[in-house]
């Protein structure tokens, strides 16, 4: 949006310049002008001029149509959330339909590849009879004493008679034959008067790369791609637009979920388990008289509050994945003013409005109350700059833990209710960068 602005304001510039260039050189250019009873000694040959007329007014045209096709480009805001709905719902039926063809073609190279499999194993396998066959007669051959044909028929063992050559099939004869057995396959299947040997059901052993696990790398690559598609999505929008997305396409969010564990999977360390291990000493002494009470901002499928169950732990995210979680904006929650002890945002400071999300906390937390953020460290462009900022929003700085390989932890401690003030005054605005995940 803004760059489009952007560029709207330097095309009307340049405009205005082509303009005030085509008045002034057709000034310069114009002949001069013929009073009465007045005659200039001598004459002079008019010089060629370039078709400046031509010239400007193709400029003034293409960046008049530059600037029509910038407005209407820019999104009105009254539709622009069922667009991006729209767009959005057509990229899943492309990835949908996409996802079916290449299963299909993918199931049927599958069978060929077993076909060809089972073919060249038979023939190998024939290849050894044959040879071991051939190597045990040339051993009988050397062990015994070679009586002639004669002496049989004298004794009659042997009748005289010949017999006809009967037929041998060599090694290269049965080989060609498995041959044009493998050319009859196609992607159909077997031929009738195929071997069921050649057709046997392959073994398949876990972790070997079979092409089924071809099939289930295909599929994640699919996943990976819609949920990266969705991610940035929530970079560029707010949390009530993201709500509003989720609540007309509930799947959506399964699959960005799906896909965010899968990230989750090749990370070197969970952002999460490492929050959930520097607060266990302070949730182990929550009790009747004195609880502990957590908020976790942007909860997934609330694993902190199912890794303490007997801690007061409230869930937020734009959709409820079990029991634990509550759904809705996380930048406007139920709780009361000053009831939380700790509030946890775990990668989850997403979208153009995440200081709502930090004045929440500041409403939330009781005075003294710490906040724990975990963010991939790309994100920022300075984390001082960043925590400085946060210090407007009534929170002090306690710990900046960078020393693990891509995240930063920022522990924060709230020194001041900024719920009476922030009106009152401006606040500097938060910004990160978006977390754009490798495409696989």
């Amino acid at each position: 949006m803004a760059d489009r602005l952007t560029q709207l304001q330097d095309i009307v510039n340049q405009q205005a310049d082509n303009f005030c260039n085509s008045i002034g050189i057709l000034q310069q250019c114009a002949l001069p002008s013929k009073f009465s009873n007045f005659d200039r000694n001598g004459s002079q040959t008019p010089q060629q001029q370039e078709d400046y007329t031509s010239l400007f007014s193709s400029l003034i045209t293409r960046c008049a149509k530059d600037i029509d096709a910038l407005i209407e480009s820019l999104p009105n805001d009254d539709t622009s959330t069922d667009l991006q709905v729209a767009s959005l719902r057509r990229l899943e039926q492309d990835n949908q339909l996409a996802a079916e063809r290449l299963e299909e073609v993918v199931r049927k190279g599958e069978l060929l590849l077993e076909q060809i499999q089972a073919a060249l194993s038979d023939i190998a396998q024939q290849q050894l009879d044959i040879q071991q066959s051939s190597d045990n007669n040339t051993y009988k051959k050397g062990k015994k004493k070679k009586i002639s044909k004669k002496a049989l028929i004298e004794v009659g063992l042997k009748n005289g008679k010949q017999k006809p050559k009967a037929k041998v099939e060599t090694t290269q004869s049965i080989t060609n034959d498995n041959l044009i057995r493998l050319t009859n396959i196609s992607y159909k299947g077997a031929p009738e008067n195929s071997t069921p040997s050649l057709y046997k059901q392959q073994k398949k052993v876990d972790g070997d790369k079979t092409p089924v696990s071809f099939i289930k790398r295909m599929k994640d690559k699919l996943k990976g791609a819609r949920f990266r598609y969705i991610n940035e999505q929530f970079y560029s929008s707010s949390s009530q637009e993201a709500l509003l997305y989720f609540k007309k396409e509930p799947s959506a969010f399964k699959a960005y979920h799906n896909g965010y564990m899968q990230q989750v999977t090749q990370w070197p360390v969970k952002p999460l388990d490492v929050i959930i291990k520097q607060i266990k000493p302070i949730l182990k002494k929550s009790n009747v008289n004195s609880p502990v009470v957590v908020a976790d901002f942007g909860c997934g499928d609330a694993k902190l509050a199912r890794a303490f169950p007997k801690v007061k732990v409230h869930s937020f995210d734009f959709v409820a994945v079990n029991k634990y979680v509550t759904a809705g904006d996380m930048a406007h929650t139920s709780l009361a003013n000053g009831s939380v002890d700790i509030a946890v945002f775990c990668l989850s400071l997403m979208g153009t409005n995440l200081q709502s999300f930090i004045k929440e906390a500041n409403r939330v937390l009781k005075t003294g109350g710490l906040m724990k953020i975990a963010e991939v460290e790309s994100r920022f462009d300075n984390i001082s700059t960043f925590v400085d900022s946060l210090a407007k929003y009534g929170f002090e700085k306690t710990k900046v833990d960078q020393t693990i390989e891509m995240f930063v932890f920022i522990d924060l401690k709230k020194t001041q209710d900024i719920s009476k003030t922030a009106l009152k005054k401006k606040l500097p605005t938060l910004e990160l960068k978006p977390c754009i995940y490798k495409k696989r």
